[in-house]
């Protein structure tokens, strides 16, 4: 028997209805009202920036508890947010992100609900030769184009023409074709996450290649029957190596399933990801 547990709640204050586009259709936000400073958990903030004075004591407050999630100002241009950041006596909220849509704001709440902003990029800038980049968290990291040989590829004249992928999950140089995730930049700045990502890739890849034996088995279906792929390869596949997306295709057709059909299957068979 499975046990049930409880999804959690993320809570957001809505003093900008403006805004209101942005939080996703979902159970697991709930809008109040009048929150209580000392009191609430979890929360995400929207104001515009002439509303920072009525938001100040909450945000402060919340702020201190950690239970500041994000604090989204509304409006078109920054140089104004110091003054009115001072104007509303507010100070060092690194949980701060300026937005002049609603696109951003859906992104990193998307991201929230998923258990993956720190996966996701919320938005990218690129300063002379850095490229600096914030995740749904929202936490910055800054890489120069020169430390990452995909980026270094980058013809200067094309480094800032890049686009966010509607979900965040990378950027995109299209006049390149090079994508960037939020895992490639750690990678590149830190040796140890480097490390512990590499194990973890691992793990998923041994536990991708049960998956697809369970499955195979399950179809009553030898090595041997696997169209264009020998019982060689489709051994080496099941005991964790990274298949390619022919051999993936290949193993789809002899299901006779598509290929994301056949990923499913594959996924829904237990073993991946545990």
């Amino acid at each position: 028997m499975s046990i049930a547990t409880k999804q959690r709640t993320w809570n957001v204050f809505l003093c900008d209805d403006s805004s209101k586009a942005a939080i996703p259709r979902s159970p697991v936000f709930k809008v109040l009202n009048r929150p209580q400073p000392n009191r609430v958990k979890d929360l995400f903030v929207f104001c515009s920036a002439v509303q920072l004075q009525e938001v100040s004591r909450l945000v402060s407050t919340v702020n201190r508890r950690n239970q500041l999630r994000v604090l989204f100002v509304r409006g078109q241009d920054p140089a104004w947010l110091p003054q009115m950041l001072a104007r509303a006596n507010l100070r060092a909220i690194k949980n701060l992100v300026v937005h002049s849509d609603v696109e951003m704001p859906k992104r990193i709440l998307n991201a929230w609900k998923n258990n993956a902003q720190d996966k996701l990029v919320a938005r990218a800038m690129v300063v002379q030769d850095r490229l600096f980049l914030t995740s749904c968290e929202p936490e910055t990291l800054d890489i120069g184009f020169d430390e990452l040989p995909a980026l270094k590829s980058i013809p200067e004249s094309e480094r800032g023409r890049f686009e966010v992928s509607e979900d965040g999950s990378y950027i995109h140089w299209p006049s390149v074709d090079i994508h960037l995730d939020l895992d490639s930049v750690r990678s590149a700045l830190d040796p140890d996450f480097r490390d512990q990502l590499a194990a973890q890739r691992v793990k998923h890849d041994v536990n991708f290649g049960k998956a697809i034996a369970t499955l195979r088995k399950e179809q009553g279906l030898r090595q041997s029957d696997i169209a264009g792929l020998s019982e060689r390869q489709l051994r080496r596949i099941e005991r964790g190596a990274r298949p390619s997306v022919s051999a993936l295709r290949s193993l789809a057709a002899s299901h006779e399933l598509d290929l994301n059909d056949y990923l499913n299957a594959v996924a829904k068979g237990g073993a991946v990801g545990r």
